[in-house]
């Protein structure tokens, strides 16, 4: 390659709409600049090289990126002879890990814009630990993309109350749909956030008995990326546990011993599980599901935990919902309960997503309306609004009956009656 151009060191496989399989070597500009100024080199991706595994031939493809009139740039592209992205290929292009990662380590200091805050250094940012570049499937704001995903901590400073925890998530577009656009999306205010981090989830995740317990049981292990998922209404953390086992020719190997769910709020929902879908399960007590026929939408499952609570206290509802039909369907969920707010009666309170909601009064009842959105056909979605009850002056114990019902945009589908004891 000419001087100033990078291979990057993780080429990856496409596949041709024929069958044929390339290697895609990924290259960009990686120039040095004379001027003290600048942080980086000038830092430019240019294309991907396929490479024939049979042939070993090559074809050079330009990033799909809209480019600019650069001397620098155009002078790279006359080199070689690129040719113009087809469809097939961008819908499985990465962007570079290397290229990536040098992009991240300057946004970690240089999104800052406010003179104070840069020179408290409060909202510096941090690559985790053990971490690396994922290339993932994920929703972001309801669409479905092919993205290059990193957490970051805040930087340890002298000012930094919020050292470790998590600062937010950077995303770079693959594939076709926004590619080449990197966006962060901050977990708290600028400098400041109560989420947890990937190395303090790691914390919370071996003080908890269980996972203590299991973890010396296992000995030697290491920890996968721990990556962000939006489960259920919360953040999660998913941690991969690896175990190191020597084999017979004193070779080491790692296997999955299991998959932690760390609650990224407040660490204190803490599951462990032979893989994902069992911490899962674990997490929102599904284990002992219901079967929803094929065709139908219903609860596969919902529990209140605990079952009694003292008066003020928030007792979680969890529940699984399936969409088991053939199309997308909109969801609602309603809680009814006895009237709230009232004079001799119990004062209910239901949050969903850090949100009170507002009920509304319907007879002797109140109902607490939660929109949940789309869920395709097939799909699961769990989540678990929180419910506070405080009792009457001078009830000493009461159980209350709660309604939870399941509708589609046709009507009501499912519903179940769980009881709730409040002292």
């Amino acid at each position: 390659m000419l001087q100033g151009l990078t291979v990057d060191n993780d080429p990856y496989i496409v596949v041709s709409p024929s069958g044929d399989i390339f290697y895609a070597v990924s290259v960009f500009i990686d120039y040095h600049l004379s001027t003290g100024y600048a942080h980086e080199n000038y830092l430019r991706f240019m294309g991907v090289v396929l490479v024939d595994i049979e042939t070993g031939e090559m074809d050079f493809y330009e990033s799909p990126e809209p480019s600019e009139n650069i001397f620098l740039d155009n002078t790279y592209r006359a080199y070689y002879d690129w040719q113009e992205t087809p469809a097939w290929l961008q819908s499985q292009l990465k962007w570079p890990e290397d290229l990536y990662e040098r992009q991240l380590d300057v946004a970690y200091i240089f999104h800052v814009k406010e003179p104070n805050t840069w020179l408290g250094g409060v909202d510096f940012h941090q690559k985790p630990d053990d971490s690396d570049t994922r290339y993932v499937i994920m929703t972001i704001e309801g669409e479905e993309r092919f993205i290059a995903y990193h957490n970051s901590e805040f930087r340890i400073s002298s000012s930094a109350e919020s050292a470790h925890n998590l600062a937010g998530i950077y995303v770079m577009g693959c594939g076709d749909q926004r590619f080449g656009e990197m966006t962060f999306y901050r977990a708290g205010e600028s400098g400041f956030s109560n989420w947890l981090g990937p190395t303090a989830v790691v914390q919370a995740f071996e003080t908890n008995d269980v996972v203590r317990t299991q973890l010396q049981l296992w000995g030697a292990h290491r920890y996968g990326n721990r990556l962000l998922y939006h489960l259920g209404g919360d953040l999660f953390f998913i941690v991969p546990v690896f175990l190191e086992v020597e084999t017979s020719t004193n070779r080491v190997i790692q296997k999955l011993g299991g998959v932690g769910l760390v609650d990224a709020y407040t660490g204190e929902r803490v599951e462990l599980g032979e893989n994902v879908i069992e911490a899962y399960y674990k997490m929102f007590g599904l284990l002992n599901r219901s079967i929803i026929g094929e065709g139908e939408v219903g609860f596969e499952s919902a529990v209140f935990s605990p079952i009694s609570i003292d008066s003020g206290d928030f007792s979680s509802l969890t529940i699984l919902m399936r969409n088991n039909d053939n199309i997308t369907q909109h969801l609602y969920l309603e809680i009814v309960t006895p009237p709230t707010n009232m004079q001799f009666t119990a004062n209910f309170t239901i949050m969903w997503h850090g949100l009170v909601i507002t009920p509304s009064l319907f007879g002797t009842n109140a109902t607490f309306m939660l929109d949940i959105g789309n869920v395709g056909a097939g799909d699961l979605y769990g989540t678990a609004p929180t419910i506070s009850v405080i009792l009457p002056s001078g009830t000493v114990m009461q159980q209350f009956l709660i309604q939870v019902i399941l509708r589609t945009d046709e009507g009501v589908v499912d519903q179940i009656n769980l009881l709730l004891t409040v002292t």
